[in-house]
C-alpha cells in the first residue's frame, strides 16, 4: 500500500513538470521517499497553483474591461438633422439627436450680405475718374493733348487740330464673377460753342492680345446740355459676368469731328454697379 501512495505521488508530480513546473525533487520507481522531499514538491505544486489562480483572475478583469469597451464602441454617424437644426448628441450606435437652431444669428462684415440663410459678397460699385485716364485713339496726326489738371475738376481735350477722333480710357478694376449691372458717367456736353460729337461706354478685352475688343454697356451718344449730366450707357438687357482671368475692363470716351477746342466736351468720371445674385 506504501508502494502504490509513493507511485502515484510520483505520476501527479511528473505529470505536473510536464505542465511547465519545476519541482525540486525528483524520485525514481522503487526507491524510498523522503518526506521532506515530497512535502518539498508539494509547496512548489501549491505556489504554482495559487500563481496560476491569481493569473486567471487577472485574465479574467481584462477580459471583462475589453468586453465593456466593445459594448460602449462608437459606431459610425448614421443619423443626420433637417435643414434649421443640428445635432445635439451621438449615440453608440451612430444614431444621432436633433436641435432646433433658434439663436444662431450672423453679422454681415464688410463686403459681405445676409439673405436670409445665403450668404454671399454684397453688391457694389466702381468708380473711375478723368485723372487716371490714358490716351487712346489719337486720330490722324496723333495731335490730341489730354487736359486732366484736378483745378479744373474734369478732364478734356485741349485742341483737335483738324483730328478726325481722339479717344481716353479709364481702366475699371472689377470683382471677377460678379455681374455687370448699371454704368453711369458724369459728362458735359455744350455743342453751343463746339461742333463735336462725343460718346462714352464700357468695353472688354481679351488679355490674349489682337484687337479683340467689345462693347458691354453703350457706346452711348452723349446729348446737348448746358450743364452736367448723367449718362446711362445700355448693356443691351444683359448683365455680362465679369472674367478677369481672360479680359480686362475699361470706359472709352471719344470726341469726333474735333475741329475746335474740346472744352465743350467735358468728362467727369463713372461708376460701374455690380452683383454677385
Amino acid at each position: 500500500m506504501q508502494l502504490l501512495r509513493t507511485t502515484m505521488i510520483v505520476s501527479l508530480m511528473c505529470a505536473t513538470m510536464q505542465a511547465g513546473v519545476t519541482l525540486p525533487n525528483t524520485f525514481k520507481p522503487n526507491t524510498p521517499a523522503k518526506a521532506s522531499e515530497v512535502n518539498a514538491n508539494f509547496t512548489t505544486l501549491a505556489h504554482a497553483i495559487d500563481s496560476n489562480a491569481a493569473a486567471a483572475t487577472d485574465n479574467k478583469t481584462a477580459i471583462n474591461a475589453n468586453t465593456t469597451q466593445i459594448q460602449n464602441k462608437q459606431n459610425q454617424i448614421t443619423g443626420s438633422c433637417p435643414a434649421g437644426s443640428s445635432i445635439r448628441a451621438v449615440a453608440a450606435d451612430g444614431s444621432v439627436t436633433c436641435q432646433s437652431d433658434h439663436d444662431t444669428t450672423y453679422t454681415a462684415g464688410t463686403g459681405i450680405t445676409i439673405d436670409g440663410t445665403m450668404i454671399r459678397r454684397a453688391d457694389g460699385y466702381v468708380s473711375v475718374g478723368y485723372t487716371g485716364a490714358v490716351r487712346g485713339q489719337q486720330g490722324i496726326n496723333g495731335n490730341c493733348p489730354w487736359r486732366a489738371d484736378p483745378s479744373d475738376g474734369y478732364g478734356y481735350f485741349l485742341s483737335g487740330g483738324g483730328e478726325n477722333k481722339c479717344q481716353v480710357h479709364m481702366p475699371v478694376h472689377l470683382p471677377h464673377g460678379a455681374k455687370i449691372t448699371w454704368v453711369d458717367c458724369e459728362v458735359y456736353n455744350d455743342t453751343a460753342s463746339g461742333n463735336q460729337n462725343a460718346t462714352i461706354g464700357l468695353y472688354e478685352e481679351s488679355i490674349s492680345g489682337g484687337s479683340s475688343y467689345a462693347a458691354v454697356a453703350g457706346p452711348e451718344t452723349i446729348g446737348d446740355s448746358s450743364s452736367w449730366q448723367t449718362v446711362s450707357p445700355g448693356l443691351f438687357g444683359r448683365q455680362p459676368t465679369v472674367d478677369n482671368e481672360h479680359k480686362f475692363y475699361y470706359i472709352e470716351y471719344e470726341v469726333t469731328d474735333a475741329n475746335t477746342s474740346h472744352d465743350t466736351k467735358r468728362l467727369k468720371g463713372c461708376t460701374v454697379r455690380y452683383s454677385f445674385q
